[in-house]
């Protein structure tokens, strides 16, 4: 076994969240208590990386509402493009629908998909609610197809309400944070210049106590490298 080892600097910064968590266990598990030192260094790592496991979290809702609303979009853009091929159909039923639906959509339009998540919202809602009169909706219910595309965007933009919601609620609870490109390499530094080294010294003075959770902490390490390399190695063949 080498006698020290380091995290890659390429660690991409969920393999970094991970291992740090990885680490910690391991040392709380195996020589928590042993040296107030060791556990305050510990603590430090696992305040930081608590933090960056928030901002990762939240930059996942961010990319969860961007899904959330692609849903929606596509919702809406089967309804323009199913009322104008109704529009054409023989049955008297289906070709009225469609008319009086496309009457309605064209008052909005299909850039409506293109507007801010809170715009698109209220002006979904707005098309809901027109296509909610009674006359209107007397029309749909006889159009199967055309009902349940409606209702599909129904439940999308409520989706997309909740969503925006939840993430607006995460927000206010996590501006302050700072970004997860700036954690990622104090957290590395912390393990890789204080962390480890005082562990390694440590299982060469007292390897009955610590050289254990040193093994465990080496092939941690090593197992998050290899899959570094394996990273780095893909993207330089794409």
């Amino acid at each position: 076994m080498k006698t020290l080892i380091r995290l890659l600097s390429k660690t991409t910064i969920r393999n970094v969240n991970a291992t740090a968590e990885r680490i910690i266990t391991i040392i709380k598990e195996g020589i928590r208590g042993l040296n107030s030192y060791v556990d305050s260094l510990t603590d430090q790592v696992e305040e930081k990386n608590n933090t960056l496991t928030e901002v990762i979290n939240r930059e996942t809702e961010l990319s969860n509402n961007q899904e959330v609303d692609a849903v929606r979009d596509t919702k809406t853009r089967a309804i323009y493009h199913m009322s104008n091929a109704l529009s054409y159909s023989s049955t008297k039923e289906e070709s009225e629908c469609a008319t009086v639906v496309i009457d309605i959509l064209d008052n909005y339009g299909l850039e409506i998909i293109r507007k801010s998540y809170d715009q698109q919202t209220a002006d979904t809602n707005s098309l809901l609610s027109d296509l909610d009169k009674p006359k209107v909706t007397a029309l749909i219910d006889k159009v199967t197809t055309l009902r349940n595309m409606i209702e599909e965007l129904r439940e999308a933009n409520e989706n997309m309400k909740k969503t925006v919601i939840d993430s607006s609620t995460s927000r206010l609870n996590s501006d302050s944070l700072p970004s997860a490109t700036k954690l990622s390499p104090i957290i590395l530094e912390m393990l890789n210049n204080e962390l480890i080294p005082v562990i390694d010294s440590l299982s060469k003075i007292s390897p009955n106590e610590y050289l254990e959770t040193y093994r465990l902490i080496y092939d941690a390490v090593e197992s998050n490298n290899r899959n570094a390399r394996l990273q780095s190695n893909k993207n330089k063949t794409k």
